[in-house]
């Protein structure tokens, strides 16, 4: 795990990662995390048909709870 205090709003960001999930609860991937109540991230998991899947979850600005949204 990398934490670092944000300095700026701009700047570009990148991750590579190997990861292939054996099971349906495992799931990785990365997190900007702002507060406890604000962050983003997007992770990989298998679902329950076996497929791998990718998944970006982010909190909802209205009402603090997450959001998830997955790809076609």
């Amino acid at each position: 795990m990398l934490l670092r205090r944000q300095t700026s709003y701009n700047g570009t960001w990148k991750t590579r990662m190997i990861y292939d999930p054996t099971d349906e609860w495992e799931e990785a991937g990365t997190v900007v995390w702002y507060s406890r109540w604000s962050y983003i991230a997007i992770v990989t998991r298998k679902t329950k048909e076996g497929q791998r899947e990718i998944v970006a979850r982010w909190t909802d600005a209205d009402n603090g709870k997450a959001v998830k949204v997955r790809p076609s």
